[in-house]
């Protein structure tokens, strides 16, 4: 009977830092997931101000062949 509760002892132990690993694991991807969406507007918010910047640029240089 000893050797029963010590392997269910084991087992629990194992169980806890399996269960403890997989927070830690899912917290990572979270993090990982908030990290590409970030990047992700980033990326578009520049690509927006240089769309405006770029027709600024187009319009002066119009205004100026114009004239």
């Amino acid at each position: 009977m000893s050797s029963f509760e010590r392997e269910r002892i084991d087992l629990e132990h194992r169980v806890t830092r399996m269960e403890a690993e997989l927070e830690s694991l899912r917290k990572r991807r979270l993090e990982a997931y908030a990290r590409w969406w970030n990047a992700r507007d980033d990326r578009d918010r520049a690509r927006h101000v240089c769309r405006k910047l770029r027709r600024k640029i187009d319009k002066v240089r119009r205004r100026r062949n114009d004239t």
